[in-house]
């Protein structure tokens, strides 16, 4: 099976798409599984759009923003924050907009620093990442970083013991030692957790607990946990936007 046939069920999870301080003033075009999209900041929040007017098919992310409203650069057809066209410049007062006349209109969240569309039903919430607005933690933001793969590559290489050795020997591995450790992973709904206690290596010089939770579809959350106290937490987030490759954000 490729990754694309997929892509009908993963509509309905929630994707990161883009990075909050990049939707400004000018609406940002993004797209995902295939599909384009056009974020747009209006005076009532984050909205995304299938980036098309219904009009002439022109890409409603070379328009602009006006207060409450996105305008399509081509004929000027203004779209309220649901997508419903509320202005034709060129049609008389007196004519009334056609019902039809709306663009869709997908969900959308602002989260950890980050934009996450769903394009269908969400059948999830959004993952968890309660360290982000700990006051306790400080938080460093890595990426986007683009990887030449599918992104549920990109996952299984994430927890993929067995390649530490022979890909960061001397980091987090030992050629001379390439035995994983066992585990017991548990599923709760959407979401797959295990835990291990692993040695010292260079990188991590003290011993120490990785507690993983896996969310569907492409996202990781990690704890390193130490004997005394400190505590590091990674989020790693990917989104599909093209079908070979799979960028991701890290925290």
């Amino acid at each position: 099976m490729r990754e694309g046939q997929l892509w009908p069920a993963l509509q309905n999870y929630w994707h990161p798409v883009a990075l909050s301080k990049d939707v400004a003033e000018k609406p940002l075009a993004v797209r995902l599984l295939d599909e384009r999209l056009a974020l747009f900041r209006l005076k009532t929040g984050l909205v995304c759009f299938r980036d098309l007017c219904i009009h002439r098919g022109t890409s409603l992310s070379l328009g602009r923003i006006e207060g409450d409203r996105v305008v399509c650069a081509y004929h000027g057809w203004n779209y309220s924050s649901s997508g419903v066209c509320v202005r034709i410049p060129a049609l008389p007062p007196e004519r009334p907009i056609p019902e039809k006349a709306r663009v869709e209109a997908f969900r959308c969240q602002e989260r950890y620093g980050l934009v996450w569309v769903c394009l269908g039903e969400p059948r999830a919430p959004i993952p968890e990442f309660p360290e982000y607005a700990d006051p306790a933690f400080d938080a460093y933001f890595i990426g986007p970083t683009t990887w030449n793969c599918s992104a549920a590559r990109a996952m299984e290489n994430f927890v993929d013991q067995a390649h530490f050795a022979w890909v960061h020997d001397g980091i987090l591995g030992d050629r001379n030692h390439p035995e994983f450790v066992p585990v017991d992973v548990e599923r709760h709904g959407e979401e797959l957790r295990w835990d291990m206690e692993e040695p010292a290596n260079p990188m991590h010089p003290v011993k120490h607990r990785r507690v993983y939770r896996m969310y569907r579809p492409f996202t990781i959350h990690q704890r390193k946990e130490r004997e005394d106290g400190e505590v590091e937490a990674t989020f790693y987030a990917n989104a599909l936007f093209r079908p070979e490759k799979a960028p991701a954000f890290f925290w």
